[in-house]
């Protein structure tokens, strides 16, 4: 299962593993900041990636920065 959440230690919203999700979220010292967005299936993760990088566009659109799409795994 893929997640799209919004991680607070990187001010970013992420896609990935559910795996990899819940062990930033263990490993953060805002726990209560991670916010679960959406779970989908692998096979929709590319729909996952463009919007990510649409929201963190949005996120940091009075900036003058590219947004980034940030994809986590444990291989």
């Amino acid at each position: 299962m893929e997640y799209i959440w919004y991680n607070p230690d990187m001010d970013l919203y992420q896609i990935g593993e559910s795996r990899m999700y819940k062990l930033l979220k263990r490993s953060s010292g805002n726990t209560t900041g991670f916010t679960l967005l959406y779970k989908m299936k692998p096979s929709k993760a590319e729909l996952g990636r463009k919007l990510i990088a649409e929201l963190n566009r949005a996120r940091v659109e009075h900036k003058p920065v590219q947004s980034e799409v940030y994809e986590f795994s444990i291989a």
